[in-house]
């Protein structure tokens, strides 16, 4: 699953597979053509990495692989309707204290002590299922959020926002995404959360931080760096959407921060960051 801002509308799916030393300045050329997320994987061919990027139409994938500077890359799939194929492989998840699953999957049986927490992907990303939102959940589980202000940047379907609040915690989400915005603002209300969970449609702003507790940011490592400067305050950041090989750099845009733990789930990396004195 690309990461970016979840939630983008989104139809076809770019696959490249390049080297690794490549990988960023490709990310930034699919960007550059329309690309609404890029995200990095392994790929199975050695020694390469493989992105997925989404766009809105087959056509904009088309011209993109048209428009690709020949450097050492290769398209290896276009994946049209995108969006029907990655709604027919959710499965609910079991995961901490929650059962997360579809509108269109049954809730957990009786006598299971489960939250259930209900998302609807939409025309997004973010079920919660892709080892970067898994690492938050389970940053999320063992945090104590009861009473405290959880921000949540990039929300994407809300899936983040939704799994604090029912810990408790009074949430403010963003995203640069109105599609994003309405697709989470759907799942809040499906959650009978819309008391405690506020969105806002753009950037995270310094109002926002200066009145999180905690901060959780699950976006691509060149978006972590237009965030972080707004975060320096926040007591706790929990940083995912990270490569095992950007963690340095990741770090580095914190230097008011210390790492408290660092979690690893197949080559992806989530950072509990706290704040120095």
């Amino acid at each position: 699953m690309p990461i970016g801002h979840d939630g983008i509308l989104m139809n076809t799916m770019l696959i490249i597979r390049t080297t690794p030393s490549d990988a960023e300045f490709v990310s930034l050329l699919l960007f550059d053509g329309g690309a609404l997320a890029v995200g990095e994987h392994e790929s199975p061919d050695d020694g390469e990495t493989e992105l997925h990027a989404g766009f809105e139409s087959a056509e904009a994938a088309t011209t993109m692989m048209s428009a690709l500077a020949p450097r050492s890359m290769r398209v290896v799939a276009v994946e049209p309707d995108w969006i029907e194929s990655q709604r027919e492989g959710l499965r609910p998840l079991e995961l901490g204290p929650w059962h997360i699953r579809t509108p269109w999957h049954e809730p957990v049986g009786p006598g299971i002590d489960l939250i259930d927490l209900i998302i609807d992907p939409g025309a997004a990303f973010g079920h919660g299922r892709h080892p970067t939102s898994r690492l938050v959940l389970e940053e999320l589980h063992t945090s104590e959020l009861d009473g405290r202000r959880v921000l949540d940047v990039g929300t994407g379907t809300g899936v983040l926002a939704i799994a604090a609040a029912t810990l408790g915690a009074t949430v403010d989400a963003c995203d640069l995404s109105d599609v994003a915005i309405a697709q989470a603002r759907a799942n809040i209300a499906t959650n009978a959360l819309s008391d405690r969970v506020s969105l806002e449609s753009g950037p995270v702003t310094p109002e926002l931080a200066a009145v999180a507790d905690l901060a959780v940011v699950n976006v691509t490592i060149d978006q972590h760096r237009f965030i972080a400067d707004d975060l320096q305050d926040v007591d706790v950041v929990v940083l995912s959407g990270i490569l095992a090989r950007q963690v340095d750099r990741a770090r580095s845009l914190y230097p008011r921060h210390t790492t408290a733990r660092e979690t690893m789930r197949d080559e992806w990396v989530c950072l509990r960051l706290e704040r120095s004195g």
